[in-house]
């Protein structure tokens, strides 16, 4: 048998072992902060042609006007990148007539605590920041709670039964094109979107001070995204978030604080991300396209393949994180200060719900993991992770193709599963991070850690 069968049927085992362990029963997690509506828009040749020819390739940071959006959506089709990007009011409204849509959960906090608590047992907790009746109908089907004060101290109800008067949700528009869609000179190598976000910032939620560190009790981590949306005034915002940070560790001294980072056009923002936060957090994680950005706020060069995605993640973890994931289309790698073998399992389970998550086309139940184990596992995710330690690393081993990490080196390494035409790709790195994060803390609790 060819050694490359060998190392796919022993990764199928793998995958087959970590889902049979169900490590996110009786998870326990805080979400925070932006809950939205997201409108899904398909990428058609009748949506194309009410668009302006792109005039150039390079990034767009804030779109003004439909040729913005023109460029920002020639520019993530020829680089193979989602993109998440303000709108100006005008831009905006302009955006939302351009095709029919379909409204589904939207906003970090909202399908991560929605992924979450369909699994036995958990308890999960989200931050609510303008939970109007459209809001709160997002958790319709969940046992997801919101923490709120009371005259006894922490009071916990059902999400969808709790609103806020007089406020308006965040409405996102996702526009997803598939893969092999043609526009201008470029063509789309896999299927991706673009978000296009009004300006209305993220609120805290009242008297969430308060009560922090009693949720803190309650959890086991708490998964902080959302931070790109914090409105002009962000810095006083963001050190309203160490604060919080502050507050959970006082309740929950081993409570795992992770940060999620987002498509953050604003570098300047991006930046103060780095200078206030990213210090008092515990883990991170991101995708290939923040990384570079991350690196240029950073002050190093971008290199979009593997050695230099290490780097920028060693770059990070030098700022004070114990764990950096990155997540891409054939592998996910993950520098950690920790058990590198929990790592692996958590990333193995991150890997079976993001294939479950776009075969579902919406965020995925634990019954849909039985499909998802269908799913191949990505031969080129195995070369490339055979290249990588041969090539670059210069070791004359295989283990990252073997057993997923090298023992030592804190460096951690899975090929995923992919769906060739997913249904649905909105919120498929917030789900692969939180459950892998999930996952490994579960596996780590096991083993007495």
């Amino acid at each position: 048998m060819p050694i490359e069968k060998n190392l796919v049927i022993s990764w199928e085992k793998l995958y087959r072992k970590v889902k049979s362990s169900s490590p996110l029963n009786e998870c326990r997690a805080l979400l925070a902060y932006n809950t939205v509506l997201d409108r899904v828009v398909s990428v058609d040749e009748k949506l194309l042609s009410k668009l302006p020819k792109p005039l150039q390739s390079q990034r767009i940071r804030r779109i003004r006007n439909l040729q913005d959006f023109a460029n920002a959506l020639a520019y993530s089709i020829r680089n193979d990148f989602a993109l998440e990007v303000v709108c100006d009011k005008y831009a905006y409204e302009l955006i939302s007539e351009l095709g029919s849509h379909t409204e589904k959960t939207g906003g970090q906090a909202a399908i991560v605590s929605n992924l979450l608590s369909k699994f036995p047992k958990t308890t999960v907790i989200v931050h609510a920041d303008r939970y109007d009746s459209r809001a709160a109908s997002l958790f319709k089907n969940s046992n997801v709670k919101v923490g709120i004060p009371s005259a006894e101290g922490l009071e916990l109800i059902l999400a969808k039964n709790y609103t806020i008067e007089n406020v308006e949700p965040q409405i996102h528009y996702i526009f997803e094109y598939r893969m092999g869609t043609s526009f201008a000179s470029g063509r789309a190598g896999r299927s991706n979107r673009i978000i296009a976000c009004p300006t209305t910032p993220i609120k805290f939620q009242e008297g969430w001070e308060d009560i922090l560190p009693d949720i803190a009790q309650n959890v086991d981590f708490a998964f902080i995204a959302g931070l790109n949306h914090m409105g002009d005034d962000y810095e006083d915002a963001f050190y309203k978030v160490v604060e919080h940070i502050r507050l959970l560790r006082l309740g929950n001294p081993r409570i795992t604080i992770h940060l999620e980072l987002t498509s953050t056009q604003d570098l300047m923002k991006l930046s103060k991300i780095f200078e206030i936060i990213i210090r008092k957090v515990d883990s991170v994680g991101l995708n290939e396209a923040e990384l570079i950005d991350v690196m240029n706020c950073l002050g190093h060069k971008p290199d979009r393949g593997p050695l230099g995605q290490v780097e920028g993640m060693l770059s990070i973890m030098g700022l004070g994180p114990k764990r950096v994931h990155l997540h891409t289309m054939h592998y996910y790698l993950c520098k950690v200060r920790g058990s590198e073998k929990t790592t692996r399992d958590g990333l193995v389970f991150g890997a079976l719900i993001g294939a479950a998550a776009a075969l579902r086309g919406c965020i995925p139940r634990p019954r849909d993991l039985t499909a998802a184990m269908k799913v191949p596992v990505s031969q080129q995710g195995i070369n490339i992770l055979k290249a990588f330690e041969q090539v670059w690393l210069k070791q004359e081993t295989e283990e990252l193709a073997t057993q997923g990490f090298l023992d030592g080196f804190g460096l951690v390494a899975i090929p995923t599963k992919i769906v060739v035409k997913p249904k649905g790709t909105v919120g498929l790195g917030d789900m692969i991070s939180s459950a892998s994060l999930a996952a490994e803390i579960a596996f780590n609790k096991r083993l007495g850690n």
